[in-house]
């Protein structure tokens, strides 16, 4: 149990630091690049998972630090606004 907990961890930890919460994947055309040539030499299936796993962190990571930014701001910029 605790080593499927460190395995998740492990893998959210690397997808915030290598692939830049999935921005790096997006904008950089060399990190593209070297992310397919390593997926050519695997299976499908396990490129499937990768790109599903990339997606689902990319929209829940950036989706979370959206959130975080909105209810800053409703809580404390925008309070301050108001005359």
């Amino acid at each position: 149990m605790h080593i499927d907990l460190i395995l998740k961890s492990v893998f959210l930890l690397d997808f915030a630091i290598n692939w830049g919460l999935g921005w790096r994947y997006v904008l950089s055309r060399e990190f593209r690049r070297r992310v397919h040539d390593k997926w050519r030499g695997r299976s499908r299936g396990s490129v499937i998972a990768d790109l599903v796993f990339a997606t689902v962190a990319f929209v829940v990571c950036n989706g979370f630090i959206l959130l975080v930014v909105i209810w800053l701001y409703n809580g404390i910029v925008a309070p301050r606004l108001q005359p």
